[in-house]
């Protein structure tokens, strides 16, 4: 008799955190760096990363980035860093950890530095959709009203299909 044993995927987190944060009161600091609660904005979004029991945890950094990495490296000893020089989008600044998810088997996971409200229950609910539609791309968002009062969550899976189109499915999270 053969058992099955069911391997756990590994996990691995990119937190981009290269931007100026233009739209921010003081364009000169490094968007990730702006406080909530006296610690830095990345603070809170790598301590989701370890959280969700990540195997690695890779922030990319372009602005400001001496500041930024002595702050992570110092509070967590563990985190890598890519470096994106020059600041050319989102989708670049995922290249930027082609090197330290070379020989990576698992999910990854993509977050912003600059999302401090983010709980480890909507991802682990996305991570939930996602194994369950077992579809290689979702996406999470949270919807707010005006007063930013009422916050829903809706997490879209992305069914990539081998035709140019592109299917979307959208479910609402529990508040």
């Amino acid at each position: 008799m053969i058992l099955k044993t069911e391997t756990k995927r590994g996990l691995a987190v990119v937190i981009m955190a290269a931007g100026k944060g233009t739209r921010m009161k003081d364009p000169s600091k490094a968007k990730v760096m702006y406080e909530l609660l006296g610690k830095p904005m990345i603070h809170y979004v790598v301590d989701l990363a370890y959280n969700l029991k990540a195997d690695k945890v890779i922030a990319v950094v372009g602005y400001q980035r001496e500041t930024v990495i002595k702050y992570i490296c110092t509070s967590y000893p563990k985190i890598e860093v890519a470096v994106q020089a020059e600041q050319l989008g989102t989708g670049h600044a995922v290249l930027q950890t082609e090197a330290a998810l070379k020989d990576f088997h698992g999910d990854v996971i993509v977050l912003s530095g600059d999302v401090p409200l983010l709980t480890a229950k909507s991802m682990q609910q996305l991570n939930i959709i996602s194994t369950r539609t077992r579809q290689p791309l979702s996406l999470l968002r949270t919807l707010m009203t005006q007063q930013g009062m009422d916050v829903s969550t809706e997490i879209m899976i992305i069914q990539l299909k081998k035709s140019s189109s592109i299917r979307t499915q959208r479910m609402k999270s529990a508040k």
